[in-house]
């Protein structure tokens, strides 16, 4: 990480350095005024990377808030009357009303990993060659 930071840095004060040059050459500087734009060229561009962050940050917020979660068509039984619903559920979802007595259920999820098994049925076909 440490490695990472003064890589950034030495590259902010690179361009900076070339920019207070460029200025250097062609308004006839000296070493202050040279040193006093290098350090306003620094300002500058730490300020644009955070303008450009805070939008990136407020676009990607926007995408996420207008994009509709993804919705999946579902049977699940009402806790109150045992009658099977069909819903649509996305994730977003924690409740439901049963369309035969009304009530409101809760939904709970429950997810688990399971290994990538080869089906039975596979394994046990014997191989038969073939007769020509």
């Amino acid at each position: 990480m440490f490695k990472e930071i003064l890589s950034a840095l030495s590259k902010l004060l690179t361009v900076s350095a070339a920019i207070s040059a460029s200025f250097a050459l062609f308004l006839d500087w000296d070493i202050s005024k040279f040193f006093i734009g290098m350090g306003v060229a620094t300002i500058l561009q730490l300020a644009i990377k955070w303008y450009i962050d805070r939008v990136r940050e407020a676009s990607i917020t926007t995408l996420a808030e207008e994009m509709p979660a993804p919705t999946v068509k579902m049977q699940i039984e009402c806790a109150f009357c045992k009658s099977p619903n069909v819903i649509d559920y996305n994730l977003t979802q924690d409740e439901f009303e049963c369309e035969n007595c009304h009530n409101v259920n809760s939904i709970y999820g429950k997810f688990f990993a399971a290994r990538k098994a080869v089906p039975l049925d596979a394994m046990l076909t014997p191989e038969v060659p073939e007769v020509t």
